[in-house]
């Protein structure tokens, strides 16, 4: 896994370096190498204890609902929508006429 890190200079001239997924792991060492490995170290130690998983909460969202307005700001949509209304009109008028095959 790839974890974003705070990295900084304390005033005793060494490094402490935090992951922003876990605030309360910090690891420190004279040199930013020696903080990075250190960090690695207590990520590695922390993480063999345990396991991440996903968790949803809450009511499932509608799979149809992220499309809900999309096309609200769409100057053509109007116009789309006569198209579709007068190709279907143009299939039923089609459909009129279309006699079932009698065996």
């Amino acid at each position: 896994m790839t974890y974003r890190v705070f990295l900084q200079q304390t005033a005793e001239d060494s490094y402490k370096a935090t992951p922003l997924a876990f605030p309360d792991c910090v690891a420190v060492g004279k040199t930013r190498d020696e903080a990075l490995a250190n960090l690695k170290a207590a990520l590695d130690g922390r993480l063999s204890q345990g396991e991440i998983v996903t968790v949803e909460a809450g009511e499932p969202e509608h799979p149809w609902l992220k499309w809900a307005g999309v096309f609200k700001d769409d100057p053509t949509f109007d116009e789309f929508l006569a198209e579709i209304e007068a190709y279907r009109r143009e299939i039923d008028k089609n459909d009129a006429t279309w006699e079932p095959v009698r065996r």
